[in-house]
């Protein structure tokens, strides 16, 4: 457990100064992802009992779940549009910041950030607390510690993300729980 802590610590400092440091955001916090996904690949190496091939199946259920949370997510930023909340200059202003605005950004996303994202936090991070407080319990802790992780980032993202993270990382996790047997596509 005290190898499970010191990585999330590890964690949260990096991804904190990626935050921290948003003229050198998408460097620090591509760096950062690569840095877990070898601290995950190192730590839980792939065995014949929690490999399997993604079938067409969990590939369908990773798109259909990915896009009924991104219409979940834009419903919300229309609503917050239409109703005379303070919310929206926030999201502005965070995407503003960590939005990608070049080629590389868009590569980097795809090929290192939302595979590293899945490969700690849920492949290694959540299937850790699995393993040791049950299906349920480790899935909730792990989307907790995973909403916590970006709800501190910077404080643009504490005043306006915190509702969607905590639901999203929820949901996200809820619905592609990591077992033994696979590692579910979260898109």
């Amino acid at each position: 457990m005290k190898k499970i802590l010191l990585f999330l610590a590890l964690a949260n400092i990096l991804l904190a100064i990626s935050f921290l440091l948003t003229d050198y955001f998408w460097i620090l916090f591509t760096v950062s992802l690569f840095i877990l996904i070898l601290i995950s690949l190192k730590e839980k190496k792939p065995t014949h009992l929690n490999e399997r091939l993604l079938t067409i199946h969990d590939i369908s259920y990773g798109i259909l779940t990915g896009t009924i949370l991104y219409g979940l997510f834009l419903a919300a930023y229309l609503l917050l549009k239409v109703f005379p909340f303070p919310l929206i200059t926030f999201v502005k202003e965070l995407y503003l910041i960590v939005g990608p605005s070049r080629w590389w950004h868009y590569l980097v996303l795809v090929l290192i950030i939302i595979p590293g994202e899945e490969v700690f936090w849920r492949r290694y991070l959540q299937s850790k607390l699995v393993d040791r407080y049950g299906m349920l319990m480790g899935v909730i802790a792990g989307a907790c510690l995973y909403a916590l992780h970006l709800d501190r980032q910077s404080d643009v993202g504490r005043r306006s993300s915190h509702g969607r993270n905590c639901l999203g990382s929820l949901i996200c996790m809820e619905e592609l729980p990591c077992s033994y047997n696979h590692l579910p596509p979260c898109i």
